[in-house]
């Protein structure tokens, strides 16, 4: 069984692009919180498949 690593609470709306077609929806996503660039980049370094280190990324990410 895979391990849930991310977890997106989102609502649904109307589709405004295809009105005539009333069972089509569009998800927006609930923020619930908002991170920094280096709790985002800590959480990308650690769970794997990245590979640079988390302050790595924050330079990056800052410098551009």
């Amino acid at each position: 069984m895979p391990v849930i690593k991310h977890r997106i609470k989102a609502c649904l709306y109307d589709n405004p692009l295809t009105k005539e077609d009333a069972e089509d929806y569009v998800a927006r996503v609930s923020s619930e919180q908002s991170l920094t660039v280096a709790q985002i980049a800590e959480t990308a370094a650690s769970r794997g498949g990245a590979d640079i280190s988390a302050s790595s990324m924050e330079h990056a990410v800052n410098q551009g």
